[in-house]
């Protein structure tokens, strides 16, 4: 029997939606030097749906982004 292929987007994907990138921080905030730049449109694996309006990411890169800038995959 065939089995049906899911093309569903994983629950833990979104995308980055800010003009010049999307700093990523070593702690939730705005303090501390970021630990690099994800740029516009890329998808990024979030760990969970973070507080305070940061969300820790696994993927590209470790650290915290702001949630006002992503979307869905």
């Amino acid at each position: 029997y065939p089995t049906a292929q899911s093309s569903a987007v994983p629950a833990l994907c979104r995308r980055v939606s800010a003009i010049g990138g999307l700093n990523v921080r070593p702690t939730p905030g705005i303090t501390g030097t970021p630990v690099g730049v994800i740029a516009n449109g890329s998808l990024v694996t979030i760990e969970d749906s973070g507080q305070n309006g940061w969300v820790p990411i696994t993927a590209p890169l470790q650290g915290f982004i702001s949630a006002n800038f992503l979307t869905g995959c």
